[in-house]
């Protein structure tokens, strides 16, 4: 199985602790780790170019890469500028695909940004995408509104 995974606010290649790095980072490592245990052949995490001193593509382990996809400045950027450029993030994720001529069985997305981004290449595509909300009311239990 050949796995797509977007994370556009989130690089699982940042430090926690710098800035608004996190758990969400540490979260999508250690899934990589666990997918690949699973058997996923290739799995390839899609971040934003953060960083322009580091490379396109960064091999994680033996079936996982990270690849920085241009959208924006390559620069720590609020979230809302992440969401202003997730039309630049998928079209240079598109092309990503194309040039390395890679196909997917399925699409994960971590957050609503994300999440975004993977309904539009589902569509372009045609394969299913897997949206996953690492947090949700901050450790409130959900309620019903009446």
């Amino acid at each position: 199985m050949r796995i797509a995974e977007i994370s556009v606010h989130s690089c699982p290649g940042r430090s926690p602790g710098s800035g608004d790095v996190g758990g969400m980072n540490l979260y999508i490592l250690a899934l990589s780790d666990e997918m690949n245990k699973l058997g996923v052949s290739r799995l390839n995490i899609f971040a934003r170019w953060h960083d322009p001193n580091e490379p396109e593509i960064i091999t994680i382990n033996k079936m996982t890469r990270l690849i920085h996809i241009r959208a924006g400045e390559p620069a720590d950027t609020s979230k809302l500028d992440d969401y202003n450029c997730l039309p630049e993030f998928q079209a240079n994720l598109l092309a990503f695909m194309k040039r390395e001529e890679v196909k997917y069985d399925v699409i994960r997305s971590h957050y609503w940004t994300s999440a975004l981004v993977a309904e539009q290449i589902k569509k372009q595509l045609g394969i299913p995408d897997v949206v996953n909300f690492p947090y949700v009311g901050r450790g409130e239990e959900p309620r019903i509104r009446h």
